[in-house]
């Protein structure tokens, strides 16, 4: 029963198979001979089940892959507008930056200036506070300080055996406030032409005079208002050159209570010599020039 029924299909198959070689026996003919020509019948594939659902996964995975990568590239663009946006601000805090440094060297510069004025002032007034204290220290010393005021001195001339000697005497008078001290009286005598007193010379002597190491310790003290007679006798070796001038200069150095700088007050007077040889005998001990002179404070 098997053979019966496989034989009509054989048989159509056969039938079949005669009319595809019938119809296309001339084209595979002709393919044969060009190779040019394609194969013109359709196929049609249909799919069975399993193709499809591979088909289907595919496609599912393709547009899942499409919408993961659009996704991306959204997100891309965005990341771009971001940094697009942060470079941006970064861009804009660094010019905000720059103007603050430069703002602030600025101010740096002006500080740094301020700072060299104030320092200067400061120096500017700090030496003037010492200038101003030196200044009052020096007024204090001036005002505290000891004053020799001398008087009108007193000459004689004085002759023994033949032995002639000038004695001079000043009244010193100290009208300053503290005592002076180590008070001593110098002189110098000379014989010439009369000449005119002269202030830079009276100075001259006593700056020469000045250094206590050639004082002869003869020192006293003069207290504040109150006065002390300062008395020297200088011995010539011949008598006096008659029509000649006497010039005698005279210094009286002292030192102050608390310090240790030394003053003077000094003076010159000059007179003619005959005045002297002149005078009776008897007022020889107590004649009196007529007064002509300089003087020198320091």
């Amino acid at each position: 029963m098997n053979g019966r029924a496989s034989f009509p299909r054989f048989t159509v198959l056969r039938f079949v198979m005669a009319a595809y070689v019938t119809v296309a026996g001339p084209t595979l003919g002709s393919a044969q001979t060009s190779q040019e020509q394609e194969f013109s019948v359709p196929v049609r594939i249909v799919p069975d089940k399993l193709s499809l659902e591979e088909g289907l996964q595919q496609r599912s995975a393709a547009e899942r892959h499409d919408a993961l990568d659009l996704e991306a590239q959204q997100r891309s663009a965005i990341a771009a507008e971001r940094a697009a946006a942060a470079s941006e601000t970064q861009l804009w805090i660094g010019w905000v930056q720059l103007v603050a440094s430069v703002i602030g060297a600025l101010g740096l510069i002006i500080t740094i200036l301020l700072t060299w004025a104030s320092t200067k002032a400061s120096a500017a007034a700090a030496k003037a506070a010492l200038n101003a204290n030196q200044l009052a220290r020096e007024n204090f010393i001036l005002d505290q300080r000891p004053w020799i005021k001398l008087e009108r001195p007193v000459i004689q001339l004085a002759e023994h055996q033949g032995t002639f000697a000038i004695q001079f005497s000043v009244e010193a008078t100290n009208v300053g406030k503290t005592p002076a001290k180590e008070t001593e009286l110098h002189l110098q005598i000379s014989f010439g032409k009369i000449v005119t007193p002269s202030v830079a010379g009276v100075e001259a002597y006593a700056q020469s005079v000045a250094n206590p190491g050639s004082w002869r310790n003869s020192h006293k003290i003069v207290f504040p208002n109150a006065g002390r007679p300062m008395e020297d006798a200088v011995i010539l070796d011949d008598p006096p050159p008659e029509g000649e001038s006497c010039r005698i200069r005279y210094c009286v150095n002292y030192r102050g209570a608390s310090t240790s700088a030394v003053y003077h007050t000094a003076g010159e007077v000059t007179f003619p010599v005959s005045r002297l040889i002149s005078s009776p005998k008897a007022q020889k001990n107590s004649w009196k020039y007529s007064f002509h002179g300089t003087g020198s404070v320091a």
